[in-house]
């Protein structure tokens, strides 16, 4: 896959339109379309802002990299697979347990403790709703 037809698959992914790329980045919308159809190629410093805009690496957007994660989210996924080492379920305590552990961001912003305790308690209020709705969801851990 060339890095045109990855940056056009996750401009379609999130829904946005070339203008919408170009806006946010501060170019035209030809050069978008450009970079889109292989013709032209991003300078350095806008391939940075396309990775940050779509919170990818810039290995996956060239193509060394299969995965589009960055490596601080290859660690947190490493991180989440350990604490669940055992291969069963996630319940809400290993969730909130892994949440205590993290630094989690979201785009430039970091969770603080209350985020991810409304996190937490969002998931419960999930998880009884679908026991609710769902009465054989109850017999399996919490």
């Amino acid at each position: 896959m060339t890095f045109g037809e990855r940056l056009k698959a996750l401009r379609k992914k999130n829904r946005w339109t070339q203008d919408d790329i170009a806006n946010r980045l501060e170019v035209t919308k030809q050069a978008v379309s450009g970079w889109e159809r292989n013709t032209i190629a991003p300078s350095s410093k806008q391939l940075v802002q396309i990775a940050d805009l779509f919170d990818v690496s810039i290995d996956f957007l060239v193509g060394r990299a299969s995965s589009p994660f960055k490596q601080e989210q290859k660690e947190e996924l490493i991180a989440l697979q350990k604490l669940n080492g055992n291969h069963e379920p996630f319940t809400i305590h290993d969730l909130e347990e892994f949440f205590n552990k993290q630094c989690i961001q979201l785009g430039d912003y970091q969770l603080s403790s209350v985020d991810k305790s409304f996190i937490i308690e969002v998931l419960r209020i999930f998880k009884n709703h679908a026991e609710f709705r769902h009465p054989d969801l109850s017999n399996r851990n919490s």
